[in-house]
């Protein structure tokens, strides 16, 4: 059993279209914003968001209106900028110029001379853990907070640092966390805005956009079987998740997939009647487990317990003795993907893969470690990520989004 925290990020306000420093000044939500949050409230009609919180900052609170009462706790709120707050970048510049950049270059940022960095984040980890604390198994709640907040607490929590690693959160965006058994907070969704109609949405990313999914359900998945780069095929419920990923899958200009058969089978189902034609690229395979593929844990422990330990401890070594480590699939992933995006700069790419082989792209991207890579939880089945290269290099712009599955 595990418990889940949601965070979600408030409606659009007035100063969110005027490009204008918030901080703890409170700024009306824009009719935009309002449409957001009515959005946000249709999606919860069938699923309680559980003990709802709320930033006791105004555009926080109208947008936890939607769940009903929410208790207030003014440790979500964003972080106070000092004499920034109110200002747009350009008044920043112009009024105390060089000290965005001086601010941004140190390790404990004050802007503005307002609050620290630090001192934000230890009251944001403080509230994070009181809530877990109040939680059962089973049980969730959803804290109604702000984007710097958000990414903030990601951060302390996962144990890097997210600002430039991540794109900047949608209004009214969802992030999930799991906490099970062993404690450890892990990142299982981030920035889900399909809530959302394309008219509402708010944030555009320039550069090249990676739209990565995971391959349907497998008869190995059912049994919990590790099929590496074994053969298997879908479960009929896995080709009905693909199909019913259609009516949400992006527009793409290219489409490439893993060649093993049950990503080969998702990437078809989804290609549909459309006339691209996913192209096998062997670097998208998943993760090589040698002599443990298609084996359980427990057949695994029995077979090759000191192997499983060292990997139970965080050693990346080669799954089954002769198969890959976490590092090699991690590199021939990141290594393919950019050459492609260097060949299609400017488009939407396309790729179907496997669990760990997303999730080793994923880490890397985010710089955790081989230990924390259970950090960032597995892709569902026919769940999609996105990446977006962009001039300052890739950032990830959402993990683990599937509303076919939800629906």
């Amino acid at each position: 059993m595990a418990i889940e925290i949601s965070m979600v990020r408030h409606g659009q306000t007035k100063a969110n279209v005027a490009g204008i420093w918030q901080g703890t000044t409170n700024s009306d939500l824009t009719h935009t914003g309002q449409r957001q949050v009515e959005c946000l409230g249709k999606r919860y009609a069938t699923s309680s968001p559980g003990l709802v919180l709320t930033s006791n900052l105004g555009r926080a609170r109208d947008t936890a209106a939607v769940f009903g009462p929410a208790e207030i706790d003014e440790r979500w709120r964003e972080l106070h900028l000092g004499e920034w707050e109110g200002l747009t970048q350009a008044e920043i510049d112009e009024r105390y110029p060089g000290e965005f950049a001086a601010a941004s270059a140190s390790g404990d940022v004050s802007f503005g001379g307002g609050e620290t960095t630090s001192e934000m984040k230890e009251r944001l980890v403080e509230a994070f853990f009181d809530l877990a604390g109040r939680l059962r198994d089973g049980e969730r709640a959803t804290v109604v907070t702000h984007g710097g907040a958000i990414l903030t607490l990601l951060g302390a929590i996962l144990g890097i640092n997210m600002f430039g690693k991540v794109s900047r959160l949608a209004n009214t965006a969802i992030c999930n966390v799991l906490i099970g058994l062993d404690d450890v907070p892990r990142l299982v969704v981030f920035n889900d805005s399909t809530h959302l109609p394309k008219v509402l949405m708010d944030v555009e990313l320039e550069g090249t956009h990676v739209v990565l999914v995971r391959h349907g359900e497998t008869f190995a998945n059912l049994e919990g079987r590790w099929q590496g780069q074994s053969p298997g095929e879908l479960t009929p419920r896995g080709r009905s998740q693909a199909l019913s990923l259609i009516e949400h899958f992006p527009p793409v200009d290219v489409f490439f997939t893993s060649p093993l058969t049950r990503a080969k089978e998702t990437a078809l189902l989804i290609a549909g009647g459309s006339r691209l034609i996913p192209e096998e690229v062997h670097a998208f395979s998943e993760l090589g487990f040698g002599r443990w593929e298609m084996l359980t844990v427990d057949e695994i422990r029995d077979l090759d317990p000191l192997g499983l330990k060292e990997i139970e401890a965080g050693h990346d070594i080669r799954r089954g003795r002769i198969g890959e480590t976490f590092g090699e699939v991690r590199d021939r992933f990141r290594d393919t993907l950019e050459e492609l995006v260097e060949q299609h700069c400017g488009s939407t790419i396309g790729v179907v893969s496997h669990g760990a082989a997303i999730r080793a792209f994923a880490t890397d991207l985010l710089g955790l470690s081989h230990p924390d890579r259970r950090r960032i939880g597995l892709l569902r089945n026919t769940a999609m990520a996105r990446v977006v290269y962009g001039s300052e290099g890739p950032a990830l712009a959402a993990w683990n989004i599937a509303p076919h599955l939800e629906s």
